[in-house]
């Protein structure tokens, strides 16, 4: 019972609140049984449960093992909604969740496959969005070198290539990782240029001593510059560059 002074010398006692706590030792006064104190909770391996702030991406804890393997059908989807907005909106313009919403997945599933958007491009355009390269040239060498750098010139003049190529040049980074570009660009346009100049040197008409890997990189670096820094016409760019290649495989 609780007491309550009220006045001089007057006490008036009161009940005690039906949900007032009763010590440990009062209860067991009373007769009855005490509360067990709460050990440690045994250990639970739970995943880490990450609160993500927009634009932050999604990690696995260490324990947690490899994850499932990507959809096949939901990741094409992905990937060719990137290329439609590429081709619509351009790179800077490009958000996961304007590519989520196109594709019909969800925005995370996106921030769970591609930490930035340099490598969601670069998977969409040169893994996935690439022609098929000659590999099969007859001669003579001028009509071979042409059609080699047409496939290059058509190729870099698609406006979702030309408006990721350009984002990716202004948001180069070298920690950045940019799937599909050596496997799905690089060495199949590596392997078709061997065959050109393979070709050129079993008719006898092509140098022996061409560096692959230097005249990739030459040309790719001018039909980068031509297109997206001064805008020269495709044609024009073609011509130029097989000339020039052209006279570059024939003299020593």
């Amino acid at each position: 019972m609780a007491v309550l002074r009220r006045g001089r010398g007057r006490h008036v006692d009161l009940p005690a609140h039906p949900r007032a706590r009763r010590s440990r030792a009062s209860v067991h006064l009373r007769g009855h049984r005490p509360v067990p104190e709460r050990g440690p909770r045994p250990h639970r391996p739970l995943h880490r449960v990450l609160r993500r702030r927009p634009g932050a991406v999604l990690t696995r804890c260490a324990d947690a093992g490899p994850g499932r393997p990507r959809d096949t059908q939901r990741h094409e989807a992905v990937l060719a909604a990137t290329r439609e907005l590429l081709d619509e909106r351009g790179y800077t313009a490009l958000t996961f969740s304007d590519v989520a919403k196109r594709a019909g997945v969800t925005r995370q599933l996106v921030y769970r496959w591609w930490a930035v958007k340099a490598s969601l491009v670069s998977e969409a355009l040169f893994a996935w969005g690439t022609p098929e390269w000659p590999t099969t040239f007859r001669g003579p060498l001028e009509a071979d070198v042409e059609m080699f750098v047409h496939a290059i010139v058509d190729y870099a003049c698609r406006p979702d290539v030309r408006a990721g190529i350009a984002g990716l040049m202004a948001d180069a980074d070298p920690d950045t990782a940019l799937p599909g570009l050596v496997d799905g660009l690089l060495a199949p346009l590596r392997a078709s240029l061997a065959a050109l100049v393979e070709a050129g040197v079993r008719r006898g008409d092509t140098r022996t001593d061409i560096d692959i890997d230097l005249t990739l990189n030459t040309i790719r670096g001018a039909v980068t510059m031509h297109l997206l820094a001064d805008q020269t016409p495709p044609d024009v760019v073609t011509g130029h560059i097989a000339q020039l290649m052209t006279w570059a495989l024939t003299r020593p």
